[in-house]
């Protein structure tokens, strides 16, 4: 597995933003195992790691990076 995606992964465990549940609902009303809450990356560190998983992501499916 690459880095980034491990790196991911941990990262969405320590902030909590990844979670399981037998009985969610989505706003839409369907049912799902698991929700990420993508807004408990609230800090200017935990959104620059976010885009440095983003810009692994990138990088290994071999996409420009170039601005």
């Amino acid at each position: 597995m690459e880095t980034y995606k491990e790196d991911f992964a941990l990262a969405l465990a320590e902030t909590g933003a990844l979670f399981f549940d037998d009985n969610l609902i989505l706003k839409d009303g369907r049912p799902t195992p698991y929700f990420v809450n993508m807004a408990m990356f609230r800090t200017g560190k935990l959104a620059m790691k976010l885009g440095s998983f983003y810009a692994g992501m990138m990088v290994s499916q071999g996409l420009d990076t170039r601005t």
